[in-house]
């Protein structure tokens, strides 16, 4: 074949590829029976419980390798309060940051108080 030959046929196929692919797309649908013999199973969004939320805002502030100090958690109907003591005002709202982006939480009581220095608590 010659090169114009070979031209006109990719040009084809290249305009031809839509076109089969709408009709595969545009198929009849199959008929879905409507009525069944099993009951239909309905999936809804559990809220995660208090215990859950804790455990998950604990973890998230433990893998913050910004935080330092002694931080409790306490979560009540998904409002968490946040007690204890890290180094800097700074750490304080990264804390309460890292507590938001739970899922679950409501609010954030922050109530952690900051002492300067790199000491242990």
């Amino acid at each position: 074949m010659n090169a114009t030959r070979i031209a006109v046929l990719v040009a084809c196929a290249t305009l031809a590829a839509p076109v089969l692919a709408a009709e595969h797309f545009y198929a009849k649908p199959t008929k879905v029976a409507l009525h069944s013999s099993e009951p239909p199973i309905v999936v809804t969004a559990t809220r995660p419980t208090d215990d859950q939320i804790n455990g998950e805002v604990v973890d998230a502030l433990a893998g913050d390798d910004r935080l330092a100090g002694r931080i409790g958690v306490q979560t009540l109907d998904g409002d968490v309060e946040l007690s204890g003591i890290v180094t800097t005002a700074g750490q304080s709202r990264q804390a309460e940051r890292d507590a938001k982006s739970v899922r679950g939480v409501h609010s954030v009581s922050n109530k952690l108080s900051t002492r300067m220095g790199g000491g242990r608590y």
